[in-house]
């Protein structure tokens, strides 16, 4: 994962956060090889979760 890197949830492990399978976050935080944090947000910007998220949950959209 790469800083500001957008990235698409693959499951549903953190719905109890609500965060969705499909989900599209931006990277903001690269903590190690294992997770980040990533911010979910609507269209509109407003942030809906701000969560440490495992790399392997997580698919790049952009390269």
């Amino acid at each position: 994962m790469k800083m500001y890197q957008l990235v698409k949830m693959k499951n549903d492990r953190y719905l109890s956060d609500g965060i969705h399978a499909g989900d599209i976050g931006t990277v903001l935080e690269i903590y190690d090889d294992v997770a980040c944090e990533v911010e979910f947000s609507y269209p509109d910007g407003t942030t809906y979760a701000l969560q440490s998220i495992r790399n392997e949950d997580l698919i790049p959209l952009d390269e």
